[in-house]
């Protein structure tokens, strides 16, 4: 392939100044003395260049121009690029590790990627890039002049030297800093970009900008000193979690979408801020809440916040809101509205709900243990609506009885709770149990339920839950099981059981599930005598020796 490169290049007429077409070079030629011998690419012109585990190559050839795309990977003893150096596409440079950086006044109309170049440092003074800049695992680079080079957007990566970063507005493209552990500013009073700006594992990062505006996202995530947030924050969505030192919030910060996770610093919110549409507070131990003033947001969730002193009095969730975990939670405010779907999950105090409750899709009240009464009036879906309402009751353990002014179109879960039926008004009314459709029987009289009637069912989820409601010990009995064959794999015991029905023998692998926990009763082909052989049938495999899975899920 050299000796056909060499020829190409030498049969263009003297003079010409068309391109040549493509070099694309990927190991030195045996009989080649290298790259320093080939001056026949000096005052060459191609479309494209692409050099790969060329180690010989140590210097630009004079006069070569590439009117696209060069591309240089594991070009050894790279050291330099010549001064003004024009690429008319992009730019690509990979494992090049004597290269110390890249030249002044150096022109990109495309795109720059420089990664895993061990010794560069610096990008020299006048670069300037059109495209996307990616900057990727660099352990020395710290040298460079941003509000000159940045083009559409920026990419940095692994590059623990970089102590500051300017974000020129001149980018018009998504800006992205991950694992620079030794940056700590971002040198800019006022930031204006109009795409997202993501800053992930840096763990030197202590400030921010006084003012930022971002017509995009701005995601911080792991950044474990920063403290100081802007004065003023304008994104279209704010995305803040595991910044362990953050303690308060920007007092004018705009937003349609605010997410704070793992912030277990922050204790306080501005009180200007009374309107988010969408809103997610969760695992911030220390947060107190809203403050009394009304209160308004499509969706609201606050997951394990437990230092949340209450909810303002007016409070409007048009879509959703979710509340989880929260000790301090007794009851509702008076003037809540909810839209669409209310979830509250482990409120173990929650004694109450309002008189009057009225929902289009979801009222879940799941593991609130406390609550011992409904709503006086609760109204869940309405009649022809394309999705199902759900009244989530799973857990409930002080709940009785359900209202006969309940109005439900949909499924009511009525697992571990204390319900025992159902109001006329719900005759109509599926009945689920852990998010399994039963029948009444299984929900409430289990006690009626057969080993017989078990065995007959084809649906092996509702089979489990008639067993589960059975007693397994009951349910064995009854059925005069006999074991066959006993073992252990990744989930716990299982055992090889015949079982008679009266007219043929029927065989079951009775297992555990390793990931809920759950009993199964599995039925298999007759003819099985090991449980090794009854798992083998049931993932397919004919000859049981083939079937040796390393892990079961």
């Amino acid at each position: 392939m050299w000796q056909l490169l060499k020829d190409l290049l030498l049969s263009r007429p003297k003079g010409a100044a068309e391109p040549m077409g493509s070099a694309a070079l990927r190991r030195d030629h045996p009989q080649a003395g290298g790259w320093k011998d080939c001056n026949f690419l000096e005052r060459v012109t191609v479309n494209t260049l692409e050099l790969t585990d060329c180690a010989a190559f140590s210097r630009w050839p004079k006069g070569l121009t590439v009117r696209g795309k060069v591309t240089l990977i594991r070009c050894h003893n790279l050291l330099e690029l010549p001064k003004d150096l024009h690429v008319a596409g992009s730019l690509f440079i990979e494992h090049c590790p004597k290269l110390r950086g890249l030249p002044e006044g150096l022109r990109v109309d495309g795109d720059l990627r420089v990664a895993n170049c061990a010794s560069f440092e610096r990008i020299g003074a006048g670069a300037r890039v059109k495209g996307i800049t990616e900057l990727l695992r660099l352990p020395v680079f710290s040298e460079w002049f941003p509000e000159e080079l940045l083009g559409e957007s920026l990419v940095m990566s692994d590059c623990p030297s970089v102590r500051d970063l300017a974000l020129s507005e001149r980018v018009t493209g998504p800006v992205k800093v991950q694992a620079c552990n030794a940056l700590t500013e971002l040198r800019a009073a006022r930031v204006s970009l109009r795409w997202d700006v993501r800053i992930e594992s840096c763990a030197a990062l202590k400030a921010l900008p006084r003012e930022v505006q971002i017509d995009g996202n701005l995601v911080l995530r792991d950044c474990a000193n920063l403290e100081q947030m802007p004065e003023t924050l304008r994104a279209w969505k704010v995305d803040l979690r595991d910044c362990p030192r953050v303690e308060r919030l920007p007092e004018r910060i705009e937003a349609r979408t605010i997410e704070l996770t793992r912030l277990p610093r922050l204790a306080h919110w501005p009180e200007r801020v009374r309107a988010v549409p969408y809103l997610t507070v969760s695992d911030c131990r220390l947060f107190p809440g809203f403050g009394p003033e009304p209160l308004s947001c499509s969706q609201l969730r606050l997951l394990g916040c437990s230092a949340v002193q209450g909810l303002p009095e007016r409070l409007s969730a048009c879509e959703l809101l979710e509340i989880t975990a929260s000790p301090w939670l007794t009851a509702l405010p008076k003037e809540l509205t909810v839209g669409w779907s209310l979830r509250l999950g482990d409120c173990h105090n929650l004694r109450a709900l309002p008189e009057e409750l009225y929902l289009s899709e979801q009222l879940s009240l799941r593991g609130c243990t406390g609550l011992t009464r409904m709503p006086r009036i609760l109204m869940i879906g309405s009649p022809g609506q394309q999705r199902q309402a759900l009244l989530d009751l799973r857990g409930c353990t002080g709940l009785r009885e359900i209202p006969h002014g309940v109005s439900l179109w949909g499924a009511i879960d009525v697992a571990g709770s204390g319900i025992r039926s159902l109001p006329e008004s719900l005759g109509q009314t599926g009945i689920l149990w852990n998010g399994v459709e039963v029948d009444a029987r299984i929900a409430f009289a289990p006690e009626t339920l057969s080993a017989d009637e078990v065995m007959a069912e084809r649906n092996a989820e509702v089979r489990r839950i008639m067993m589960q409601r059975m007693g397994l010990a009951r349910f064995m009995k009854e059925a005069k099981a006999h074991v066959l064959n006993q073992d252990r794999d990744a989930g716990g015991p299982r055992r090889l059981l015949r079982i008679h029905d009266g007219r043929q023998a029927i065989v079951c692998l009775h297992v555990f599930c390793p990931s809920t926990g759950r009993e199964y009763m599995l039925r298999v082909p007759p003819h099985m005598d090991t449980c090794h052989e009854a798992a083998a049938w049931m993932a397919g495999f004919n000859d049981p020796s083939q079937y040796a899975p390393m892990v079961e899920t």
